[in-house]
């Protein structure tokens, strides 16, 4: 495997490697301090297109994502590789996949258990480690990837903050016109914060007091809904409506996205403050959706309504998500059927 210097004094290689279809490409690569980096670039090249599990993890990435991307939404794919890149290459990103062993492994864990993360994040940190790794199992002859020998970390699913309607009016003898629409939206309807923002006033059936949830919008731009059962039209109560017209009303120019009149920060920094005026403890945009869905929970709303209503993929995530809402004893049970015994 040579290396050559260039006249600028940087070092280059030059060779030949395998595609994927069986043939073989020149492959031509400038610009490295070193002629060990040179050398280094050439073995790791080979090693993927080899398939071979002395990669590094960093190619494994690279791979990763590009599979990722073609397989999977925008959205997921720009939240596995923030995931990766902020909380798994600091640790192994020049370590051959092959070479993390178990015990790597789990002082990776206890790493990202020290830091101030919820729960369920940490659990989605490691899952999105487990991808990673089970795509070299699959693509790069990986035999023994050491999380099979480590327990998980984290949890699934953790218990949510949620306010009741009580709450909910406190707040909202904060609320300007803007607020009113926004905050009853996503508590009243249960919408994610990106649903909001893709609204259109087209969006919106007065007449019969439903909204059309089609598509959301990430970074201000549209984008397909999380699930194919995101796309939903949902009933809501008239003075909602009312207060989403006064909104409209107000408007003092044609808008596409009317709710793009506040960037996702400042609608979280506007509702953090009214919890404060309000002596409630701070929530964020996303707590409304779980309050709206843990009221209905509570008062006996059928849970494949509550799933439908919030764009589950199916029942099963909604009571993944919401176990907690059912605490009914056993005793509760037995009193069912007590009366019939008597």
């Amino acid at each position: 495997m040579p290396a050559y210097k260039d006249n600028k004094g940087r070092w280059y290689c030059k060779f030949y490697a395998d595609t994927w279809d069986g043939n073989k490409k020149q492959i031509l690569k400038r610009g490295f301090a070193t002629k060990k980096e040179a050398l280094a670039y050439e073995y790791e090249y080979k090693a993927n297109t080899r398939h071979s599990p002395d990669i590094s993890l960093r190619t494994l990435y690279n791979e990763f994502m590009k599979d990722y991307k073609a397989n999977y939404r925008p959205t997921s794919y720009t939240i596995t590789r923030s995931i990766i890149e902020r909380h798994i290459l600091p640790y192994f990103a020049d370590t051959p996949i092959n070479a993390i062993s178990p015990i790597m492994y789990r002082k990776w864990q206890n790493e990202i258990k020290t830091k101030k993360l919820t729960d369920s994040t940490k659990k989605n940190i490691e899952t999105s480690f487990r991808k990673l790794l089970n795509f070299a199992v699959k693509f790069y002859n990986l035999q023994n990837p050491p999380f099979r020998a480590v327990a998980s970390i984290g949890k699934m699913t953790a218990k949510e903050k949620v306010i009741t309607e009580k709450e909910f009016h406190k707040l909202e003898q904060y609320f300007d016109v803007v607020d009113h629409a926004i905050f009853s939206i996503l508590f009243y309807g249960g919408l994610r914060l990106s649903e909001l923002r893709g609204l259109t006033v087209q969006d919106f059936d007065f007449k019969n007091n439903r909204i059309s949830i089609n598509k959301q919008l990430i970074k201000d731009s549209p984008s397909e809904l999380k699930t194919d059962t995101s796309k939903r039209v949902i009933t809501m109560p008239q003075f909602v409506m009312d207060k989403i017209k006064a909104f409209f009303d107000a408007l003092t120019a044609d808008s596409r996205f009317p709710f793009l009149v506040w960037t996702p920060t400042i609608i979280r920094h506007r509702l953090t403050r009214y919890c404060k005026y309000a002596g409630i403890e701070p929530i964020s945009p996303h707590t409304l959706r779980h309050s709206h869905a843990t009221i209905l929970i509570t008062n006996n709303i059928p849970i494949n309504i509550i799933s439908k209503r919030l764009g589950h993929a199916n029942i099963t995530t909604t009571l993944n998500v919401y176990s907690h809402c059912f605490n009914n004893s056993d005793a509760d049970v037995v009193a069912i059927f007590e009366p019939v015994s008597k």
